[in-house]
């Protein structure tokens, strides 16, 4: 029993970011939990629970200063929604990181009045989906 529901368990996995396997796969679950710890943030200003923010702001900010290293060249292929625009402007694409890294310390340690720097994150990830990310069809 405990097997089969760890096949299953693997399988929606594997599922869930397309068969990613590697670095992409790795990236991929640390976008994720960025995109968490971001609802996360909604939901705890909503509820003015300070101590919330703070934590996911800093998750954030932990995988922020990793992003670079998970975008390396040669690795935007399928599954992947990176585009190789990446590699053709790297600059620009760690500066966005820096900036998202920047943001979120900033609302860690604004959490007591965090909605003006909770904006900036959100923006700073627009900012990058909209240049570096492969748009998603709907």
């Amino acid at each position: 029993m405990k097997r089969t529901v760890l096949l299953l368990l693997a399988g929606f996995l594997l599922a869930a970011h397309g068969g990613a396997t590697g670095i992409v796969k790795q990236r991929m679950d640390a976008m994720v939990d960025i995109g968490r710890a971001t609802k996360t943030i909604r939901d705890a200003i909503r509820r003015s629970e300070p101590d919330a923010v703070r934590d996911a702001a800093a998750r954030i900010a932990g995988h922020a200063a990793e992003i670079p290293a998970l975008f390396p060249d040669g690795s935007f292929h399928h599954p992947s929604e990176a585009l190789p625009a990446i590699s053709a402007d790297r600059a620009a694409f760690d500066a966005l990181a820096a900036k998202l890294a920047a943001a979120a310390e900033k609302l860690a340690s604004n959490a007591d009045a965090p909605r003006e720097a909770a904006r900036r994150l959100v923006d700073t990830c627009k900012q990058c989906h909209t240049r570096f990310r492969l748009e998603k069809r709907r």
